[in-house]
């Protein structure tokens, strides 16, 4: 739906904006030795983000946002001593080229939850929950989890935001399953839930 598509844009520039506004955070020393967590700064990839916390959970690698756009060479170069040891630790359990098996493994994980964002465009109650939101300017997210034993079912968290005691707050219209290959889904709840 090139409604959602737009109002998925815009979500992801507010935040993107958010980012750079951002200050440093202090970078202090981390215990590297047995840690999986590589800094970040700048602009995320919005759009394989949900993607990536998949496979970085898979691998127990974490990854922490330290700043924004803006940001110092003393921080760059803070990042990257820290990186630099980290990225050993992962090359002593994944192998050198961890990266690249990680970045194929983020891609093969997109296009599952493009197949599912596309089943789910089909949907008439969400189809008409989008065109509400249009209305107001809004537009629906989907948060997706591979369900544990299953290699083509996922839980799906349909979000956007929404006006609770007069409030602007991120909530899930609907909770969902979906099979990317059967191109079935089940709808679990449509209880509007305030994400915390």
């Amino acid at each position: 739906m090139r409604k959602i598509r737009m109002n998925y844009l815009l979500i992801v520039l507010t935040i993107l904006i958010q980012s750079c506004n951002e200050q440093e955070k202090k970078v202090d020393a981390l215990k590297t030795e047995n840690d999986y967590t590589l800094l970040m700064y700048g602009l995320p990839d919005m759009e394989r983000q949900n993607s990536r916390n998949i496979i970085a959970e898979k691998w127990a690698i974490k990854f922490k946002s330290v700043a924004g756009c803006v940001v110092s060479k003393e921080l760059v170069d803070s990042v990257k001593t820290i990186n630099d040891r980290v990225n050993k630790n992962i090359e002593k359990k994944y192998g050198k080229n961890w990266n690249a098996q990680f970045e194929k493994e983020i891609g093969e994980e997109y296009e599952k939850e493009k197949q599912i964002t596309a089943i789910l465009d089909k949907v008439d109650f969400i189809r008409k929950r989008d065109d509400q939101m249009d209305k107001e300017g809004n537009g629906l997210v989907y948060y997706m989890t591979p369900i544990e034993n299953s290699t083509t079912d996922y839980k799906v968290s349909v979000e956007g935001w929404d006006t609770i005691n007069d409030k602007d707050v991120w909530v899930s219209y609907y909770r969902m399953t979906a099979n990317y290959k059967t191109k079935e889904y089940k709808l679990l709840e449509d209880k509007i839930e305030k994400i915390e």
